[in-house]
């Protein structure tokens, strides 16, 4: 059986976080605080790290995954 669940978050266009400090609420950082990633969409690996979320310009970049099954408010 397949469902469907659809759940709002609150992020930048392409970010974690919609301003400084205010990230995603499925954010989580691991390894003691060095590894930041997404809970839905990071996969963990065999040595139980958590994929890691790239950084530009000093902000996390949302997951790909995150991005393309995103929709904004209206469309």
């Amino acid at each position: 059986m397949k469902q469907t669940i659809k759940f709002e978050i609150e992020c930048g266009e392409k970010t974690c976080a919609s301003e400084p400090g205010k990230f995603c609420r499925f954010f989580q950082v691991s390894r003691f605080g060095t590894i930041p990633s997404c809970k839905l969409f990071s996969e963990q690996g065999a040595r139980g790290n958590w994929e890691p979320l790239e950084e530009k310009d000093g902000w996390l970049q949302r997951h790909p995954e995150c991005i393309r099954r995103s929709k904004e408010d209206g469309n």
